[in-house]
This record gives C-alpha cells, structure tokens and sequence, in this order.
C-alpha cells in the first residue's frame, strides 16, 4: 500500500495495528453504515439462511427439480465444539448427493479443515460429496456450459442431467 512507503506512513500503520480499531465499541457497526451507504457489497454473498451465491442459482437451475439450496443435515451424536447441523448448498436428499460451491474463504487452512470435517461426516452417512469452485460454475455458464466442461462431465458420471 503507497501509504506504507514512507517512514510517516509506516509510523501510521504500527500506530492503527496497535490499538485494533474494530474492536473499539460501535466502530464496526459505524464502518458497516459507512460501507452500506456507499453501496459496497460483497461480490458474492450467501450460505448459513442468506440468499445463495449467482453460482449456486445457476448450477440450482441447470440441475432441475429434486434439488434444494441450503438443505440441512442435522449432526449425530451432537458432539461438543462440532455444529449440530451442516448445510449443504445444494442437494437431491433422494439420491443422497450434496454440491459444495466454494468462494475465496475455503482457500483458507482453517475453511479446508472444517470442509474435510464436514465431508467426512457427510461420506460415512451414504452422501456422495462434490466441490467446485464459484469461478469453475460461472465459466461453466459463460460458456455456455459445454458437455465436454469437468461440471457437466462430473454431473454425466453420476447420471445426473443437465438442463441448458
């Protein structure tokens, strides 16, 4: 950042490290109106009962009926500091196959843990578990979702038919 190039601004940065300004009262709520009025907004938002992401809508409508966003799956035996309950973005409950759009987090080591964790627990009760990348759907979409694409090719293997 040009403001760390000079010795000014490095004193500037140390100076806001230290004293953590988001954990100052009401600072995040007054940087949250502040980012809301401007109209900033995440490029993608969803998952845990928000909207679902434009990845998630598309894949949702290529797949067709008998799928669902969001679907729960409760954890058993609840277990202490594990969830009750994983979510799944999309899901055919029938055929026991969930679909993991990931965004930019699930690059993180902490994301990857808890992803492994979930599928863990989802493959032992039966579920067949896929993961892509909201980048790998929207490129599968602008393309005009080609047959010979790794998603369609993933969905044919498992004898799943992909509307266009």
């Amino acid at each position: 950042m040009w403001l760390r190039e000079t010795p000014k601004g490095r004193r500037h940065a140390r100076h806001f490290a230290a004293i953590k300004p988001m954990l100052i009262p009401g600072m995040r709520a007054r940087v949250s109106a502040i980012l809301r009025q401007m109209g900033h907004r995440p490029p993608w938002s969803g998952g845990k009962g928000r909207s679902i992401t434009r990845p998630q809508r598309l894949l949702l409508a290529a797949l067709g009926d008998g799928w669902v966003a969001e679907y729960p799956v409760g954890v058993r035996p609840r277990q202490k500091m594990r969830p009750s309950c994983y979510y799944l973005d999309l899901a055919d409950a029938k055929k026991k196959i969930a679909v993991e759009v990931d965004g930019a987090t699930h690059y993180t080591a902490a994301v990857k843990k808890a992803d492994a964790r979930k599928e863990t627990y989802l493959r032992s009760r039966g579920w067949t578990v896929l993961r892509f990348w909201n980048q790998e759907i929207l490129n599968w979409n602008a393309s005009e979702r080609p047959m010979g694409n790794s998603v369609s090719m993933t969905f044919r293997r498992l004898g799943i038919h992909l509307s266009r």
